[in-house]
């Protein structure tokens, strides 16, 4: 795997919004999963480690909110990784609950390559735990 790349978790359910995010991530030199559901992404964060997690608030099974507490207080692989809340509302509760639950940041939506490019360059990757991806 290339030194630069970075596995992302895009939490997304709006077809047309994961197909522009992953393009614009894999532009980014990006290895990028795409979970559609809260399950599916707390199955996937539990199975591999992330770099980031892209967390969009409004799900179908649940919030971004209380996915990004659960993945908190997993312990799992990604208990650490920074998470991103992706939303079109930006207001201040939902800065407020972001925050309250352990997000490190804030997108408002449409996402944007300088967007996506200016979190991804304040993300450390982690060598030893891309090498537990492959075991």
């Amino acid at each position: 795997m290339d030194k630069n790349q970075y596995n992302v978790l895009l939490v997304e359910d709006v077809p047309l919004a994961q197909i522009a995010a992953t393009y614009i991530l894999e532009d980014l030199n990006c290895n990028t999963d795409v979970a559609e559901t809260g399950s599916d992404a707390l199955q996937l964060a539990c199975e591999k480690y992330y770099d980031v997690i892209f967390m969009d608030i409004g799900l179908p099974d649940t919030d971004g909110f209380r996915l990004t507490d659960d993945i908190r207080r997993s312990q799992g692989k990604n208990h650490l990784t920074q998470i991103y809340a992706l939303t079109a509302h930006l207001d201040k509760d939902y800065q407020q609950q972001a925050e309250a639950v352990g997000m490190n940041g804030f997108l408002q939506k449409p996402l944007t390559e300088e967007k996506l490019n200016n979190v991804l360059k304040k993300i450390k990757r982690s060598p030893e735990k891309h090498a537990d991806n492959q075991q």
